[in-house]
Parts: structure tokens; sequence; C-alpha cells
């Protein structure tokens, strides 16, 4: 039934590459790494063969963080009109941005578009599509918050200044409560287009 034809890219029997000849016996194939590896056509055959050129649309996706005093809704847009007006990003499979998991200091979205990968390399177009993805948030005033940690210290912690000398009393600095975290704004819509 021919599976498999010169070029086409492959993952079989552990192994993921581009497909060099196919003789009586064995398949050549050259991994995305530029190794040769042969393997037997009866191994191949009895394997489970992904071919990942018959479909020449390849899926991409990537998370960003968005800081939770962030309209998450202007962030979508703003993601979503990165990915409409990329040339290589494929409109149909139309391109989404959805709210992925709520972090310990951002609403993380993630990003999903979809590349002619037989016109265009995946890679450097998921590359370019994080970068300009990040400096649009940044064009927008989105912040994008790294990951926060917070260290409680129930009773205080002891506080000594360099400059006091040695036998100086030490300060315990008291825990201040927490502050209150930023509100939705009301006019937040429950359903988005991006």
């Amino acid at each position: 039934q021919r599976p498999v034809a010169s070029g086409d890219l492959i993952q079989v029997a552990g192994f993921k590459g581009y497909v060099q000849g196919v003789t009586t016996r064995s398949t050549l194939l050259m991994t995305v790494e530029g190794n040769h590896v042969q393997i037997p056509n009866a191994t191949i055959y009895k394997d489970v063969i992904t071919n990942f050129t018959t479909n020449p649309n390849t899926r991409f996706d990537f998370v960003v963080g968005v800081g939770y005093d962030c309209s998450v809704s202007e962030a979508q847009s703003v993601a979503m009109e990165v990915l409409t007006e990329h040339q290589a990003v494929v409109q149909d499979p139309e391109p989404q941005v959805l709210i992925d998991a709520l972090g310990s200091a951002t609403v993380n979205l993630r990003v999903y578009f979809w590349v002619n990968t037989q016109k265009f390399s995946g890679i450097k177009v998921k590359s370019a599509v994080i970068r300009l993805v990040k400096n649009a948030l940044e064009q927008a005033g989105t912040s994008m918050p790294d990951d926060a940690r917070e260290v409680v210290f129930p009773s205080g912690v002891p506080v000594r200044m360099i400059s006091d000398p040695a036998d100086a009393p030490v300060v315990t600095a008291v825990p201040t409560p927490a502050l209150e975290g930023p509100s939705v704004p009301a006019d937040e819509p429950k359903a988005h287009e991006a």
C-alpha cells in the first residue's frame, strides 16, 4: 500500500526522520539530527507508522503567562491579532488563544496555531510567533510576571543593621497582613472571540 514515500517525515520503531530510500529489504531514514538509520522493512510494516508529511498542516502551541492585574480578554485579543497577521500561520483550522491554567503569579494562556510545514519551517515560525506575541503584549502594557514565591515567617524576622555594634539589641520585624489581590474589572466579558 506504500504508506511512506521518499522525502516523507515519519516516526517508526522509535526513530523519527526523513525517508531517504526504500528497497525490498529495508528503509533508510535520515533523522532530524542528521544520522542515517536503516530499518528492516519487516520491522517497519509490523510497527505503527506516523507520517507527518501526509497532512501538510502541523499544530504548534506555547504558553504565555499574564499578570492577574491585566485584562485577560485584552491579552487574548493581542495574541490573536499576531496570529491572524502572520503570513505563515494557517487560518483554517483557525488559531486559538485559550486560558490554560491559573498559575501562582500568572493567568496562563495557551496559544494554538497551525503551520504548513511543507512551505515553512515549523520551529522557525513558532519562534517568530512567540517573539511577536511577547513584543505585542509588552507594547499593550500587559505584565508578564515571573512565578512568585512567598516565604512566611510567623514569628517575624530578626533584623540587625550592619552599622550597629555587635552588642546592639536585635529588632524583630513583624509580618504585615497580606495585601488584597486585584479585583476583576466589572466590564470583563464572560465570552470572548479569541
